[in-house]
């Protein structure tokens, strides 16, 4: 999967957030946290997978491995919920 290059990471008011358009409906806007501005911009541009979702997660934090795929697994989630990656 990978990450659609037409939506851009933006800092507003010191949050870090993507503005998603929707057809015929307000612009929603999805706020990140940290991890998932660190993941967002280490995959943007990159074919990445679950596993290496969860291989970063493991390298960069200092969580254990079940947690690691939770979180992995929750971002990827909310991505594809929000059309932002293409298989």
């Amino acid at each position: 999967m990978r990450i659609k290059e037409n939506h851009k990471l933006q800092n507003i008011a010191n949050d870090d957030v993507i503005i998603i358009d929707i057809e015929n409906s307000a612009p929603k806007v999805l706020s990140f946290n940290s991890t998932s501005t660190f993941l967002w911009n280490k995959l943007l541009g990159v074919e990445f997978t679950t596993e290496s979702v969860i291989e970063i997660i493991l390298t960069y934090f200092d969580i254990d491995q079940n947690t690691a795929i939770i979180d992995a697994e929750k971002w990827i989630s909310i991505l594809q919920k929000n059309d932002l990656i293409e298989e």
